[in-house]
Order: C-alpha cells, then structure tokens, then sequence
C-alpha cells in the first residue's frame, strides 16, 4: 500500500533535523511500495514475453519509469541518512551535474552558443555511481569564412568538461571542503549555489531531480554549506 503523504513543520532550526527525521522512514515505505509495483510488472513482462503478447512495449516503458521513482526516493533517503537537510526551491545556478562515467553527450550542431548546445543534463542515476562533470560542455567552433566574405558560423559539441569549474573564489576552505564531501557520496544530480547579488555568502545546495512526464521536472533542494562575512551585515 502506498504511504500516505504527510506534513512537516519546523518553528526553529533546532527542530528542523527531528521534522525530517521523519522523512527517511516515509522513504522506505515509498521505496518499497515502488519495489513491490516493479515486481508485479516484471512478473506481467515475463507472462506477457512468454505468450508474445503486444503490451511488452508498455510495460518495459512503465518498469523503467516505475525504476526512475524508486532511485529519486532512494537518493532523497541517501541525502536525508547523511544529514542534508530539505530547502525550498531557490533559484541555482549548478555547477557540476553527475553523468555516467566515462560517457559523452549527444551529438550537437548549432550555428550559435545556444543552452541546448552548452548546457550540460545530470542523468538521474543511482546513488554512488558515475561522476560529476562541468555543468558546461566543451563546444568546438568550426565557423570559417566562405568565398564571398561573410562567416559560416557553425559550432558543435559531444564531450564533457571534466574539469569542474568551482564558481566562487577567495572563500572558506570549510566551503571547498563541504563540496568535496557532497561530490564525494554521489547522491545529488547536480551541485550549485543559491543565485544572488552577492557572491561574498554563497549558500552552497545539491539538487535530486526526476522527470515527471508532462509535469516537467521535479525537483528537491538540499543544503550544504553556507558562509557569511560580517562585514557585508
């Protein structure tokens, strides 16, 4: 049966810990109400596969869907068991998205820098796996110009930047060290900080995100560190 949802309040830091304690044994009751749906579907997939029946299709399509919720709950759980406490959904700009190792992105082409060009995705993978990369992907410009005079813009890109560009210089070593350990447990989908008009008290947050079909993408914002210079009070 699946679990009810359930309301949480906090009126002081100090209780916001025990209010998502909470949260961890909902977890375990979502994850394994989705793991008993995965198995009444693969059970459904085997009898369908032995008997060549049409609906193999969509049921493949409703396991992996089913998969992707249960890992989205499995990460919230992860994050929650090591102490990273739920904020609301600020605006971020990440700087690091998780990809699966060693992979590339699609192939792209585009006559400008366009964010679909650019923009490096996270994968929504499982806990402990794959690793972080740039939230920018290389671009390669092939522009050159033609015999007439004008430029042939032209630019593509299908490789990671593995080499992480940390947004925020001349901070905490606390701060650095928040990251490395946030990277370090693979959990969160991607890693960036609270978008602001000053860059002097980052607040430092890893993201969960799950497709959700039509709904767009959903999303659960964790905090991880936070620094504030006196002088900017």
């Amino acid at each position: 049966m699946e679990p009810e949802n359930m309301s949480l309040v906090a009126l002081s830091p100090a209780e916001l810990p025990v209010a998502q304690s909470a949260l961890v044994e909902w977890c375990d009751r979502k994850i394994t109400h989705l793991t008993e749906i995965v198995a009444d579907l693969a059970k459904n997939l085997e009898i369908a596969t032995r008997n060549r029946w049409g609906s193999r299709q969509a049921l493949e399509r409703t396991i992996h869907r089913e998969e992707l919720k249960r890992t989205y709950y499995q990460k919230i759980k992860a994050a929650l068991s090591e102490g990273y406490l739920i904020i609301p959904n600020f605006p971020v700009s990440a700087f690091a998205v998780r990809v699966k190792e060693g992979s590339k992105p699609r192939w792209k082409s585009a006559e400008w820098r366009t964010n679909e060009l650019v923009d490096a995705k996270p994968q929504e993978l499982p806990a402990n796996t794959g690793e972080y990369v740039d939230d920018q992907k290389v671009v390669k410009d092939h522009s050159y110009e033609k015999s007439d005079g004008m430029m042939h813009r032209h630019m593509t890109s299908n490789e990671y930047d593995r080499e992480i560009d940390f947004p925020l210089v001349g901070i905490k070593p606390m701060i650095l060290e928040a990251a490395e350990r946030a990277m370090a447990l693979r959990i969160f989908d991607s890693i960036g900080v609270v978008q602001q008009r000053k860059k002097e008290d980052p607040i430092l947050v890893g993201q969960i995100h799950r497709k959700n079909g039509r709904y767009g993408t959903k999303t659960v914002t964790f905090f991880i560190a936070w620094w504030l210079n006196s002088e900017e009070l």
